[in-house]
């Protein structure tokens, strides 16, 4: 007779595989009840922070309470409202540039200037370990924003313009977690009928909505719980500046023309009064910096009967202003904001006292760390000339050369970048060659337009002839700059040394060569010709890109066919 199996150890099984499930089903979908401070989730420790668009920073300075008024560190200024604005630690001052205006303050003075003009704060900025901490009132005045400080939590929030409050009640005691999931911890329980900040668009349909608490705290909760959505208004975007207009708009094509004058008895020889058909500009350099103090001292070689023999003739007159073409004296004059003040006001004399119609910058030594105190210069010079009514252009070397220069943010600023789109071949190249070949200027043209409007863009184009000369030396041919001549100096010399010409169109200038035995040594004389011809064909770059206008580095260099062909070029405009 057969025994009869006992079930008891299915039974068995099966209640240990139930009890697995539902062990299972609970871990899986039971709610922690693991809590955690908030801070601590965020890594805040006990230092006061911002939140934007219920989004914490750390990565700024904490804001301050100084005599029960919230203050606003100058690295949150920056990153959040203001990239532009400037900190100068050692002169304890801040600047503000704006299109229209520069906005100066000292530390722990209620006076500030404004272009120049005294202004009056209703609180101090401070100092704080180093850095500026302004007024949070005034940054809501000035930018349109809206802080509100939570004590407890040592917590600004800020409302950007353009931004809108949502807010909620809780219909239900709940928990917002660290994380929208359920297994995330808990940062704090909300009791029902509190009102709390949706950071996120309300979205029914949604499980989990983020949401800030009275405190600061920022989490989720369960989207079914909010109930009494409302909408209040956004701030309004605070409204643009506009710049003020040139008084003495260029009409059509600019045409410029760079004077040097390196003795203030240059502004009388006679030829300084010769007309040019098709010039709208001359650009006289005539500011440039004493080297003994570099405290910013302008040297002055300026002269009125100049200007006004230039006006009478329909002639704006852009003087130049340069760093002596030396890092040394660049980073002098920029780094110091005192010094930069000292510069801009006198250059504002200038441009009062002789009736200028704008300035020409030519900064040419800026070193790749002073290239931000550069840009700075220009934010502060820019405003101040405009409403003086004077323009403000900005000379440059093409990108390839000049890549730290900030040229995209300086353009914003200056009325005109003008690109020296020239010295392709210097002294100190490995190998002779021409000063601005087509492909060259061409290049220099497109890589600007990449960071620049072309409404804004000046072709600058040589008028000299860079003259070199090669000599053998341990089998190794070595060049030199014999020198840089005018162009029919240059056509003349090599005519006369029996060379040819000879048209070479990808370059876009005539070849010549020749060779001369001096004290037993074979030198070779080459030139890369800049005439009419040469420049016809770098019109025709303008042209193609139709840019702003041209320069000429320098008055006097270049032949009488060459205006022919600038005159016509700019009268087909």
């Amino acid at each position: 007779m057969a025994r009869k199996r006992s079930i008891l150890p299915y039974i068995i099984s099966g209640f240990i595989c139930l009890l697995a499930i539902g062990v299972f089903l609970v871990i899986q979908y039971m709610p922690s009840s693991k809590t955690v401070s908030y801070r601590a989730a965020m890594g805040f420790g006990e230092r006061g922070y911002f939140m934007v668009d219920g989004v914490p920073l750390i990565e700024v300075s904490a804001p301050e309470i100084k005599n029960d008024v919230l203050y606003v560190p100058v690295d949150f200024v920056k990153a959040q409202l203001d990239e532009y604005i400037f900190w100068d630690e050692k002169a304890d001052r801040l600047s503000i540039t704006t299109a229209t205006r520069v906005i100066r303050m000292n530390t722990e003075n209620l006076d500030y200037y404004a272009n120049h003009e005294p202004m009056r704060l209703n609180l101090p900025i401070y100092a704080i370990d180093g850095l500026a901490y302004l007024p949070a009132e005034f940054l809501e005045e000035f930018y349109g924003v809206r802080f509100e400080y939570i004590e407890a939590t040592r917590l600004a929030v800020v409302t950007m313009p353009g931004e809108g409050i949502s807010t909620g009640v809780i219909s239900k005691r709940t928990s917002a977690r660290f994380e929208p999931d359920i297994k995330s911890p808990i940062v704090k329980s909300i009791a029902k009928d509190t009102e709390v900040v949706l950071k996120e668009a309300y979205d029914r349909s949604a499980k989990f909505t983020k949401i800030m608490a009275v405190d600061g705290t920022v989490g989720y909760i369960p989207t079914n719980v909010i109930s009494g959505v409302t909408h209040a208004d956004p701030l309004p975007p605070k409204s643009p500046e506009t710049p003020l207009l040139l008084n003495k708009p260029i009409e059509g094509k600019i045409v410029m023309l760079w004077d040097q004058i390196n003795r203030y008895e240059d502004n009388l020889r006679s030829e300084k009064f010769q007309t040019h058909a098709g010039l709208d500009v001359l650009a006289p350099k005539w500011f440039s910096f004493d080297e003994e103090n570099l405290n910013g001292d302008i040297i002055n070689i300026a002269d009125k009967a100049y200007v006004e023999w230039a006006h009478a003739n329909g002639y704006q007159v852009w003087p130049m202003i340069t760093d002596n073409f030396k890092g040394v004296v660049s980073n002098a004059v920029l780094t110091n904001t005192e010094i930069r003040e000292h510069v801009i006001r006198q250059l504002l004399a200038f441009t009062s006292m002789y009736n200028l119609d704008g300035i020409n910058v030519d900064f040419e030594a800026v070193r790749v760390a002073d290239a931000e105190y550069f840009l700075q210069f220009i934010r502060e010079l820019g405003p101040l000339l405009r409403e003086q009514g004077a323009s403000l252009s900005v000379a440059m070397f093409v990108p390839t050369y000049t890549k730290h220069y900030n040229r995209i943010e300086v353009a914003k600023v200056a009325d005109y970048i003008c690109v020296m789109a020239y010295d392709e071949h210097y002294q100190g190249s490995e190998r002779s060659g021409p000063v601005a070949s087509l492909p060259f200027v061409d290049r220099g043209i497109a890589d600007t337009l990449l960071e620049v409007p072309k409404e804004k863009i000046i072709m600058g184009m040589p008028f000299y002839v860079r003259v070199w000369r090669e000599v053998e030396e341990d089998g190794q041919i070595v060049p030199s700059v014999w020198n840089n001549l005018m162009m029919d100096a240059a056509y003349r010399i090599f005519t006369e040394n029996g060379a040819r010409f000879t048209w070479l169109p990808d370059i876009g200038s005539y070849y010549a060569e020749y060779a001369a035995v001096e004290d037993g040594v074979t030198a070779t004389y080459r030139v890369w010709l800049e005439d009419v011809r040469s420049i016809e064909e770098k019109l025709g770059i303008a042209s193609h890109y139709d840019i702003a206008g041209v320069a000429g580095w320098r008055r006097g260099l270049e032949s009488a066919e060459a205006w022919g062909a600038i005159a016509a070029w700019k009268a087909g405009y």
